[in-house]
């Protein structure tokens, strides 16, 4: 933005659940949970809020309408923080359990400790879906505008493992979510964006902070056209939100003091 290359965007998070199998997952990848729709027999469908630009995930349209994409949750996709100030981020790894025929466990995780604990009790390391903050001190000035703690916690009476917000921790809680694991880990294990969208334009607030725009005004130069179109979250840049009309880059990104590299990651 404003002639600056930008290394990092927000993704949704997609969330499914199976009822059947008792399981949440949590995916970026755009085909996996395709494939959890269509294929598993345990009929995963997506949870949470719809995701802007992006009305319904690729599969073959001869097997029928296939349920919506959905989303609560929004991570980084690459390991370049978006401003030197903001924690380091690490990365999300998925894994898995079989636990019977009917039961699966999907899980997300960010430390080797924790992988190397999970792998030992059954889990398999499967990819990469995405980057987080990490976490850091003293909260809450620390924490990224607009981010919120991103948890893990475990439902022990059906063997399932969820990630959620802040936002969302009392519902998971009351829903039985409340077990650390493995033993001894972080309950928290960053920081990661809602699907919160403040000015309307269709870019979560968090896409806005990482690239650059301003997320309480729709066009952050102010010419009338929604940054939503000029950079939309789903698809490529048409042109630059922070160059022209009456505000130019005043709007975008006003803590960062020189753009020619000197403060950039």
């Amino acid at each position: 933005m404003d002639g600056v290359t930008v290394r990092n965007r927000v993704t949704p998070l997609f969330r499914l659940y199976s009822a059947g199998s008792q399981d949440y997952a949590d995916t970026t990848s755009p085909q996996f949970a395709a494939g959890l729709i269509i294929t598993s027999p345990q009929a995963y469908a997506p949870q949470g809020s719809p995701v802007p630009n992006y009305t319904t995930f690729p599969y073959d349209s001869s097997l029928g309408i296939i349920a919506a994409p959905l989303a609560s949750v929004y991570v980084m996709t690459t390991e370049f923080k978006p401003r030197n100030e903001w924690p380091a981020l690490v990365p999300l790894y998925l894994m898995d359990k079989q636990f019977t025929a009917a039961h699966d466990d999907f899980m997300l995780v960010t430390t080797v400790a924790d992988i190397q604990q999970a792998h030992a009790d059954g889990y398999n390391l499967r990819t990469i879906q995405g980057y987080i903050y990490q976490t850091c001190t003293p909260e809450p000035q620390c924490i990224p505008p607009a981010a919120q703690k991103f948890y893990r916690e475990c439902n022990t009476a059906i063997n399932d493992c969820a990630t959620f917000l802040e936002s969302e921790r009392s519902t998971f809680e009351a829903a039985g979510y409340t077990t650390t694991y493995p033993a001894g880990s972080n309950k928290v294990l960053g920081y990661a964006y809602p699907a919160t969208d403040t000015d309307g334009d269709g870019l979560p607030d968090g896409f806005e902070y990482v690239v650059g725009t301003d997320p309480f005004h729709a066009s952050s130069n102010g010419d009338g056209t929604s940054d939503a179109v000029k950079i939309p979250m789903v698809g490529l840049e048409t042109s630059d939100p922070c160059v022209g009309g009456p505000y130019g880059a005043s709007r975008c990104g006003a803590d960062v003091l020189f753009r020619n590299g000197f403060e950039l990651p």
